[in-house]
């Protein structure tokens, strides 16, 4: 049965507006019409209930078709009109229909009103049904924008945004806890059984975490990840780990039912305690999620607090606060390792790389600090301030009159799996107008974890004019296929091959070949740990492009740097025997001396010069 079509008639005569009843008797639907001859009338109808459509007399005393079609367009703009006039003209049509008019119907053609109303009000059934499709989508995108489609709890970017709505409501002295709940194992679990069977072991943790914590909102924050806020904290943190712990055990201490047997899933618990002032939620998440990656790894049920590790785990915090603070204090430094022209001896660039002097453990080595700053997802914000140090040295060189290098700058791969990494150093690049002051380092094992995600960065940010280029070459697993699609400017032969080429003829066979391999897909070579006048005379007969290591330079403050670039080109100047050195290479510069950096002054230096006294 079809439902009744409401239908509103601006009809001032009885009997016309019996006609247009009649005509419309034959209507699909049944019709109950409802009469005014007024615009009083009209505005009054329009209020009171929704209407399916509205046929207008084209002239009623006082009041025209046009004005009550205006009328209606300001209440609704989709609703079907229809003119009905006995006299009406061309000029007066085609305003209608430019007015919203759906149709008009002389009414010497009376039987004309039935099939247009008919198609008016299929089109609009039309227009409303899509409009449904439309919003549920849209609802729907919105809501998968901030939820697991798998378990309905809320994802990543919902959990930070309640973590910053409770940063801000906290007051000072309350604490906030964030919780990780770390899952392992459901990989193998998939390759065997499938998706839906992980999937159901996900929806009943999530289900059992709501259980166990009610009130706290869990989250879904990555693959094998669960996320609570504890807000704010007002027993002591004991306690809110024992909370922790006891949500841990209901939600993985039971197996998970499957449909041939039972599932146990191990689990870890991190937790990063912290003031609403102390750190964004984005790096408390991210302690969190390393914390209880490292008690997954090794084989605790919960890492906290060096109460509850032992003594190595206990250490790795210690330090991790450590650098924390460090990082928050601006106690991070750079130093510069100058990069030479092979044959020449002239500076090209320098890579910027990361110290840090703690002022009760000392100088602490770049392989302990490092992969720290990746696990706590420090990284991210240290490079970008590596990046804007780098730069403003670069200006603070310029400024003195000194030929500025590119700087390069190594990039993790947790950076590089973030989708924004390259409109985040696009837009830190472009604020500064720097794009080809700075030079991406890769290693190769990172860019082959995924090679179509790190082409597509990294060619956006080349297509900008940053470099790029492959660190520690040789000592990975790309194939030829995939070194000539990736958007490269050069390879860094690892120092290893570097160390073994003089000594072994598999050595030398090595760095030829990849010598050979990246000039023939036109990228530059760069040999790093050269340490020896002997390595550097070798890889130029070779035709290596650039070397770097202990022999050209050891890493240097920036000031350091800055004289060494100083008196690299001032001795260039005075050495016209060695600039009038023909050198057979496309880069080709004026020759000078290799210098070897020891100490803040260049040796045979003068350390009264105007550069090194600056």
């Amino acid at each position: 049965m079809h439902p009744t079509v409401q239908l509103l008639l601006i009809e001032d005569d009885d009997d016309d507006a019996l006609l247009v009843a009649r005509e419309l008797d034959d209507l699909e639907e049944p019709v109950a019409i409802t009469r005014v001859d007024s615009a009083e009338g009209l505005a009054l109808a329009l209020t009171r209930q929704r209407w399916d459509a509205v046929v207008s007399d084209y002239l009623v005393p006082g009041f025209c078709g046009l004005a009550a079609l205006r009328q209606v367009r300001r209440f609704d703009e989709h609703l079907p009109f229809i003119l009905v006039s006995s006299t009406i003209g061309e000029d007066v049509a085609v305003e209608a229909m430019r007015s919203g008019a759906c149709d008009y119907v002389m009414k010497s053609r009376l039987a004309r009103l039935a099939p247009a109303l008919q198609r008016e009000l299929r089109a609009a059934a039309e227009r409303r049904d899509h409009a449904v499709r439309e919003r549920a989508q849209r609802e729907r995108l919105e809501y998968l924008a901030c939820h697991d489609p798998a378990t309905g709890l809320a994802n990543r970017s919902l959990m930070i945004e309640r973590m910053n709505v409770a940063r801000s409501a906290a007051g000072s002295g309350h604490d906030l806890a964030v919780v990780v709940l770390q899952a392992g194992g459901l990989g193998r679990i998939e390759e065997v059984h499938g998706s839906p069977a992980v999937d159901a072991i996900l929806r009943e943790a999530a289900r059992r975490i709501m259980e166990a914590s009610p009130g706290c909102r869990p989250a879904r924050i990555a693959a094998e990840r669960f996320a609570l806020l504890v807000t704010p904290l007002a027993q002591a943190a004991s306690e809110a780990i024992a909370a922790a712990s006891s949500v841990l055990r209901a939600a993985f201490e039971r197996p998970f039912a499957a449909a041939d047997g039972e599932h146990t899933v191990r689990a870890a618990l991190g937790i990063e305690q912290f003031a609403p002032g102390e750190m964004t939620a984005e790096t408390a998440l991210r302690n969190a999620e390393a914390a209880a990656q490292r008690a997954q790894a090794n084989g605790l049920a919960q890492l906290a607090y060096a109460g509850h590790m032992g003594q190595d785990a206990a250490a790795t915090l210690a330090m991790e606060r450590r650098l924390r603070r460090a990082v928050i204090d601006g106690k991070l430094d750079l130093h510069y390792q100058p990069k030479v022209h092979c044959a020449s001896g002239i500076v090209t660039g320098a890579e910027a790389l990361l110290r840090w002097h703690d002022h009760e453990l000392g100088a602490v080595p770049p392989s302990v600090f490092v992969p720290l700053l990746e696990e706590t997802g420090l990284i991210g914000d240290v490079f970008d301030w590596v990046v804007e140090r780098s730069l403003a040295d670069r200006r603070a060189w310029a400024a003195r009159g000194i030929v500025v290098p590119r700087i390069a700058v190594n990039v993790s791969v947790l950076q590089l799996r973030a989708a924004d990494f390259a409109t985040r150093l696009d837009a830190l690049l472009a604020r500064a107008a720097a794009h080809d002051a700075i030079e991406l380092e890769v290693t190769e094992s990172v860019l082959m974890e995924d090679v179509q995600g790190c082409i597509e960065k990294l060619a956006t940010l080349r297509g900008r004019g940053v470099r790029v280029s492959i660190d520690d070459f040789g000592t990975g697993f790309s194939s030829l296929s995939y070194l000539a699609r990736l958007p490269l400017d050069a390879v860094k032969i690892d120092r290893t091959f570097v160390a073994a080429m003089l000594g072994q003829a598999t050595g030398r066979t090595l760095v030829e070949g990849i010598i050979g391999l990246a000039h023939a897909l036109h990228l530059e070579v760069v040999a790093e740990g050269v340490e020896t006048e002997e390595q550097r005379r070798f890889l130029s007969r070779l035709g290596c492009d650039e070397a770097q290591g202990f022999w050209i330079a050891r890493p240097m403050p920036a000031a350091a740097l800055g004289i060494f670039m100083h008196s690299d080109a001032r001795t260039a100047a005075q050495t016209p025997a060695l600039a009038s050195t023909t050198i057979d290479t496309p880069s080709a510069r004026p020759a000078a001396p290799v210098w070897r950096y020891e100490c803040a002054t260049l040796p045979g230096k003068p350390s009264t010069s105007p550069a090194a006294s600056s």
